[in-house]
């Protein structure tokens, strides 16, 4: 495992120091930017350390910003990572599901410019490794790859790696994703012309199979090398990038860069190294509240088709006609620990990474950004994994990190309730603190910079007020069930059983909405029907937003939204305001 923090867990020598100086008055500054798969904010700098692992999130976290009050666009994957990719709201890119590109649902396709792309455009070498976009059709893969399952990774727009002639440029970065028997999955492994991307190795695989690890299941864990599971294959392949930058650096004249790294874990299945597991309590507790809260209306309910569709999981069903779906509570300890353990086995690779930055001499030169595309439930509510819109799958974990030693910017700082800020604020944000200017289409980006909350005394920005957040999330009518029938790259013929949950987060209150949805096209937005009212959602935040720096109360993940309120008369008048205000900014 490894720790980060001072000098990158030991002492620099005076080679690599005088390294150091050498990039901060001679280096631009650089870009590292961390996306982590079904990372919720139950990490230590939170408040949470008594029972989550995150030492590495948490030095990072004392480097710079953290945002206690985050959130994504979309709880599902490939539509939240193409918001903040994008810097557009899912309506926009008409991302609603995994599986289209947000190239083909749009008119103006090729006019998109995603962070990456800007970063190039403005002479970054932008490259990466891991999970970033979501890998296959959903960034423009072949449908035929892996089962349309890797490639893409929005090639040739977004990144910097020349094209060998006679290569898909579409297999060129380095992606690594974990497929149900854990093993590597990417174009390299398919064995497409010039692919790059991880493998798990021939030893590997054997350890893993010995212990059942590649026989899909929720969660398991094994004594194989840490080598043998994903994560490891991406933190091995950044720091390498880094090395090698660093070592570029020593010269001069290097091109500024932008490295992302997408890490998998913790998403399902749990596989991790067993050090990991057996480092977590035996029985952790479980959520305290493990049914939908009252009122809750029927049309929100996910149906948790994510965690049944593993057979172990599966088999721990309750019986439930309103809210089908649900996990015994016997089923809830093991899972949490799994999950836990999966945090603490990716913290340890994010580590590894953040090691190779100092251990190269460019953490003076370099920004590092570290979020999750979108939280994840672990019985709260009854609900497991993602897609509802509920506090636990909306909020997001967020750390920003300004060069170590650069003047002017906050470091060991939070930001709480009084900033409600969103994953679309990233993208602003990067160019701004990087000094890129101009490229990406006037109108495009919706929304702001945070520097203002990074700088010392503030200042600067756009002068928004950040005190709202949008998610959203679709769903089909019939309780539990998901609309996966997408409507298809024109938008007509949408099931007419899909609804869109609409929600907004604001000081004190979380307000949804499940509401008919008018998908319009490629050429007409689409857009919630408000007068297609399917279920109403209500949420009293003002404990825990009044708690000191918005930390959880009493460490409790999920004391916040116990009841609904929605159809409470006293509630009322807070409704309709939070409605109005709702269809306000779902208008902007």
């Amino acid at each position: 495992m490894c720790a980060w923090g001072g000098a990158g867990g030991s002492e620099m020598n005076f080679a690599v120091a005088l390294l150091s100086l050498r990039i901060i008055f001679a280096a631009p500054q650089n870009l590292l930017f961390i996306v982590v798969d079904d990372l919720r904010t139950e990490l230590g700098v939170y408040g949470h350390g008594g029972l989550v692992s995150s030492p590495n999130i948490d030095k990072l976290a004392a480097r710079g910003v953290t945002f206690f009050r985050a959130y994504c666009q979309y709880t599902l994957c490939s539509p939240s990572r193409t918001a903040f990719l994008t810097g557009m709201r899912p309506d926009r890119t008409r991302l609603w599901e995994i599986g289209p590109y947000f190239r083909e649902q749009t008119a103006n396709a090729t006019a998109i410019v995603t962070l990456p792309q800007a970063l190039k455009a403005a002479g970054y070498n932008a490259t990466g490794a891991g999970k970033v976009w979501h890998p296959g059709t959903s960034s423009g893969g072949d449908g035929k790859w892996c089962g349309g399952n890797c490639g893409g990774d929005d090639q040739p727009y977004s990144w910097s790696y020349p094209v060998p002639a006679g290569v898909d440029p579409r297999v060129l970065f380095w992606e690594c994703d974990a497929g149900p028997n854990t093993t590597g999955v990417s174009a390299r492994v398919w064995g497409l012309p010039g692919a790059q991307g991880c493998i798990t190795s021939d030893a590997c695989v054997q350890c893993l199979e010995s212990y059942n690890v590649t026989t899909p299941r929720s969660w398991i864990a094994a004594p194989c090398d840490d080598a043998c599971f994903v994560d490891s294959l991406v933190s091995s392949r950044v720091a390498a990038d880094l090395a090698g930058k660093g070592a570029a650096a020593v010269g001069g004249g290097a091109a500024p860069w932008a490295l992302f790294a997408g890490f998998k874990r913790p998403h399902l299945g749990f596989a991790v190294p067993q050090w990991a597991l057996d480092a977590q309590p035996l029985h952790p507790p479980l959520a305290a509240l493990r049914a939908p809260p009252p009122g809750f209306p029927p049309s929100g309910w996910s149906g948790n088709g994510e965690i049944n569709s593993y057979p172990d999981a599966g088999r721990e069903g309750v019986a439930n006609a309103t809210f089908p779906g649900m996990l015994r509570d016997e089923a809830h300890a093991p899972l949490r620990r799994a999950y836990y353990a999966a945090v603490r086995w990716v913290d340890s690779q994010i580590g590894a990474v953040l090691d190779a930055l100092d251990a190269a001499g460019l953490a003076e030169s370099t920004w590092v950004v570290l979020t999750g595309d979108h939280g994840w439930s672990l019985g709260e509510h009854g609900s497991w994994a993602k897609v509802t819109l509920f506090e636990t799958t909306a909020r997001v974990p967020l750390i920003i990190a300004p060069p170590r030693g650069a003047a002017g910017w906050k470091t060991n700082a939070t930001v709480g309730p009084e900033g409600i800020v969103e994953h679309l604020d990233m993208y602003p944000t990067v160019l701004d603190v990087l000094g890129v200017a101009g490229g990406v289409p006037q109108g495009q980006l919706n929304g702001a910079s945070l520097a203002p909350l990074l700088r010392e005394g503030g200042g600067g920005g756009s002068g928004k007020n950040f005190s709202v957040a949008l998610t959203q999330v679709m769903r089909g009518v019939e309780p539990g069930r998901r609309c996966n029938n997408h409507p298809p790259a024109g938008g007509e013929g949408a099931e007419p059983t899909c609804a869109m949950g609409v929600s907004i987060r604001v000081p004190g209150w979380r307000f949804t909405q499940w509401v008919g949805f008018n998908y319009g096209n490629k050429s007409a937005p689409a857009a919630p029907i408000w007068g297609d009212l399917r279920g109403e959602e209500l949420y009293d935040h003002r404990v825990d937003d009044a708690a000191a720096g918005g930390a959880d109360p009493n460490n409790n993940f999920d004391v916040s939204e116990v009841v609904d309120v929605a159809g409470d008369p006293q509630f009322s008048a807070v409704k309709k305001a939070l409605a109005a205000q709702l269809r306000a900014a779902w208008a902007q």
